[in-house]
C-alpha cells in the first residue's frame, strides 16, 4: 500500500503493525537519495519522542500517548 493512503482509521479499536519501506518514508519526506536510510531513521526516533494528546469529552479525560510504540527496522529488506 502506498505511504499516502491512510492506515489508520478514527473506527479502529486496537493498534495495528504497519510496515512501511524506508524509500517510501524518505520520497514522501522529500528526502533526497543521499543518507536518506540515516534520515529516516533520525525522524523515526524523533517521532517515537512526541506525544499526542486527545481530549475525550464524551469521558471527561484526557489521552497522551506516543505518536509510536514501537519501530523496527529490518536489515538488508530494502527491496522486499
Amino acid at each position: 500500500m502506498p505511504i499516502n493512503e491512510s492506515r489508520i482509521h478514527p473506527e479502529d479499536t486496537v493498534f495495528k503493525t504497519h510496515i512501511f519501506q524506508v524509500k517510501d518514508i524518505a520520497e514522501k519526506l522529500d528526502i533526497p537519495e543521499k543518507n536518506f536510510y540515516k534520515r529516516v531513521s533520525e525522524f523515526v526516533s524523533r517521532l517515537q519522542d512526541k506525544k499526542v494528546v486527545i481530549k475525550e469529552k464524551s469521558m471527561n479525560s484526557t489521552l497522551s500517548a506516543h505518536w509510536l510504540a514501537a519501530a523496527r527496522y529490518c536489515h538488508g529488506k530494502g527491496n522486499d
